[in-house]
């Protein structure tokens, strides 16, 4: 697996690097994929995001773990849980995090926004744009 993880992030490292930052994958433990972020990445405010919805997402887009855990359907995660986000009351309905979604699983509520948990990539990009911080995990 380790060969498939280092090409995802050489992919990535050259739009981190035109940041004046880069990605080390520091370990792979059962599935899990450990990197740091450096230079100026790994201060930049918008390192979580970089992380979970750069770098995991293409991880979870390109790599499927032997395992057979397919991160685009939260039903077989692996440990039984579904990974999803939800909105939670502090939500204005602004709409930012529509858009955001890869997955399409953000819809118009009354009188909050909601995310079909089903659809839930855990990508973490409704998070990264809610002024509020209402995207949360579940």
């Amino acid at each position: 697996m380790r060969p498939e993880v280092e090409k995802v992030l050489d992919s990535i490292r050259p739009a981190l690097q035109a940041d004046g930052g880069d990605v080390e994958l520091v370990d792979i433990d059962g599935g899990v994929v450990k990197v740091r972020l450096m230079g100026a990445c790994g201060g930049c405010p918008m390192a979580t995001m970089t992380l979970k919805g750069g770098i995991e997402a293409a991880l979870k887009e390109r790599i499927r773990p032997s395992n057979g855990w397919n991160p685009y359907n939260p039903l077989t995660h692996s440990e039984g849980g579904v990974m999803a986000y939800k909105i939670t009351e502090e939500c204005i309905a602004c709409g930012a995090c529509v858009p955001e979604c890869p997955a399409q699983c953000i819809a118009e509520g009354d009188p909050i926004y909601t995310i079909d948990a089903s659809k839930c990539t855990d990508c973490a990009a409704c998070a990264g744009v809610c002024p509020t911080a209402a995207c949360v995990p579940a």
